[in-house]
């Protein structure tokens, strides 16, 4: 090393730049520390919050709707009583849209000869059978 240079490194500014320079450098990896640790904690207690959150709400759903009830591979639900929800049969029991027409006071005879007479028509080319064809 050459005198300047070793001048250089010996002076009062060179030195203090110098040691500022490290003390920025180990203050900014402090603070990169203490903010990785902030999150990692918050992160954690989010979770934490989270799961209790959801433990909560399980719980008071059990206790407001009881235990659920899951069907197997989507299987129809059966209840302890061993009577079956299936989803989508409405409630006249079953019965199809036909029958479920009938007039209050029409035969059950009447009833049945008047879809006869219906399905006929619909299978007909005229017009009464586009015209109901396209309303049921």
């Amino acid at each position: 090393m050459s005198r300047g240079a070793q001048q250089t490194h010996t002076s009062d500014f060179y030195t203090k730049t110098q040691q500022a320079l490290q003390e920025r450098e180990h203050e900014e990896a402090t603070k990169q520390r203490d903010a990785e640790s902030v999150q990692a904690r918050l992160k954690a207690a989010e979770e934490q919050a989270k799961k209790a959150a959801d433990d909560k709400y399980t719980s008071a759903k059990v206790a407001v709707e009881g235990p659920s009830k899951k069907g197997v591979a989507g299987r129809v639900e059966i209840d302890s009583d061993g009577e079956k929800k299936v989803p989508g049969v409405a409630a006249q029991g079953g019965r199809s849209r036909e029958q479920a027409a009938m007039q209050k006071d029409e035969t059950i005879e009447d009833h049945e000869v008047e879809m006869e007479m219906n399905a006929i028509l619909r299978k007909s080319p005229g017009t009464l059978g586009r015209l109901l064809r396209t309303s049921n």
